[in-house]
């Protein structure tokens, strides 16, 4: 019944699409029913593999999300795509611009921007290239590796969660939060750099698990850290802190020394490999370094006027020195999971309906918020659960690198932008996810003392805001 259901509306909305902007898109049409007999098939086969036939949902999810991210496409990003006047405003009209000029040059890199992170222009001319510039395709190839990202990370926790329950299922539901399934839709790349940084673990999880040395997996594994040195070079650094860590504390159990003396080669050539890709392939000059600097930003003038108040906490909260970096690490990671919120709880719905890109991410940012509001105590009451039972010590591969990633996140650019968290968003989930398991007890007070929490935390904004 619920397959019936996701084809029914994934139909309806090509339909729509079909009608209201037929440009070329039969080949798109067709692309889209490969993909979907391709994950209908593969998300049986996953239930099957992992022994619960409710898995079989997992295709379901991706059915539906296409329906919702054609309709993001069609009101919500193409109507303001081709408004020239808001390109250098927004990295996606950006990279969505650029791509379709090197798709339609005879010399590609002559048309690359000298901008950071060229990486993500290349991706995106490839699909242009390969299928035509219309603005579904590079949805269709996102909204494909988010459902393998999907696939390796249900593999990965059904491992580590052997016992089963009857919500287990419900991990893959991070693909149909509305901001991930928004920037899905649109050229950005913070949906891709988290797919790769979950499938990077992900293989290094079964090759440090594995009892043999596997050279076999070395080639994926380098190629992945090298394409996500060229997309976004400053996130090597945190998945090489969290593979540190990891080691450390023994996880996982059976380590290969080969293989972990493996991983450190292939991050150190591709910590200095990428950045030099990256300049032959028409990017600006990176140092690491500069990181630091970016960090701890202190012109004045990175703050606007126009876009911040004299009481504004993201402004109180811009590092300038190094010092401030850290002492200001957590609380931005707060914000960074709540805002907009308390701020800003309403789009102008004449705003939605004129299809401003602007004002749809603000709606998809804010749902998405308030659904992390609802959620984070649960995440919480799983992380005391297993402070409490040294058996749960396994869920730790998954604890470290969202405390990580969320850090890395937060303290990485002065101003706080709430599209960087999604690239955090799978294992966020996954920590909400795990936080199921905790005691009914153990929920009711982490949601006690999170409403708690809250009101202190509410009072001190209004104090800061009136006072």
């Amino acid at each position: 019944m619920i397959y019936s259901v996701a084809i029914a509306c994934t139909s309806a909305g090509w339909l729509l699409l079909l009608i209201l902007n037929p440009e070329s898109l039969w080949a798109a049409l067709t692309l889209s029913f490969a993909i979907q007999t391709a994950v209908f098939f593969q998300g049986r086969w996953m239930a099957k593999e992992l022994n619960d036939p409710k898995l079989a949902y997992a295709g379901c999810f991706a059915l539906l999300k296409m329906p919702l991210c054609l309709l993001i496409i069609l009101f919500g990003w193409m109507p303001d795509l081709h408004d020239t006047s808001t390109i250098l405003g927004s990295d996606p009209q950006r990279f969505y611009h650029q791509s379709v000029e090197m798709a339609e040059s005879s010399s590609p890199s002559n048309t690359v921007l000298p901008v950071n992170y060229v990486g993500i222009l290349y991706y995106y001319f490839f699909i242009i290239k390969l299928f035509g510039r219309h603005p579904v395709y590079p949805a269709l190839i996102n909204g494909l590796i988010s459902f393998q990202c999907m696939i390796l990370l249900t593999r990965w926790m059904y491992h580590l969660k052997p016992r089963r329950d009857k919500t287990d299922w419900t991990i893959g539901l991070f693909i149909l939060i509305p901001e991930y399934m928004w920037f899905d839709s649109i050229t950005s790349r913070e949906t891709i750099v988290a797919a790769i940084c979950v499938f990077i673990l992900y293989v290094y999880f079964r090759e440090q698990s594995s009892a043999t040395f596997d050279l076999v997996r070395y080639p994926i594994f380098s190629g992945l850290v090298i394409f996500l040195g060229i997309i976004r070079t400053s996130m090597l650094i945190p998945i090489m802190l969290i593979i540190i860590i990891l080691s450390f504390l023994k996880l996982p159990s059976r380590r290969s020394t080969p293989a972990m003396v493996m991983t450190a080669i292939i991050f150190v050539a591709a910590g200095l490999l990428s950045p030099e890709i990256s300049v032959q392939l028409g990017s600006t000059d990176f140092a690491y370094v500069d990181l630091v600097e970016v960090a701890a930003y202190s012109d004045p003038e990175v703050i606007s006027p126009e876009g911040w108040s004299e009481r504004s906490i993201g402004r109180m909260l811009v590092p300038k020195s190094l010092l401030e970096v850290f002492l200001f690490a957590l609380p931005r990671v707060l914000i960074y999971i709540v805002s907009p919120l308390p701020t800003h709880l309403y789009v102008p719905f004449n705003a939605i309906i004129a299809g401003s890109w602007d004002a749809w991410q603000s709606l998809v940012t804010i749902l998405s918020s308030i659904l992390y509001v609802v959620l984070l105590p649960v995440g919480i009451a799983g992380v005391v659960s297993f402070y409490k039972d040294s058996t749960l010590h396994p869920k730790l591969i998954i604890y470290v690198p969202t405390l990580v990633l969320l850090v890395a996140i937060g303290v990485g650019v002065p101003i706080i932008h709430e599209r960087y968290r999604v690239m955090a968003i799978p294992f966020l989930w996954t920590t909400m996810w795990l936080g199921r398991s905790a005691s009914r007890n153990l929920l009711l007070k982490s949601y006690c003392w999170a409403a708690i929490c809250c009101l202190a935390l509410l009072m001190v904004y209004l104090c800061l805001k009136i006072l």
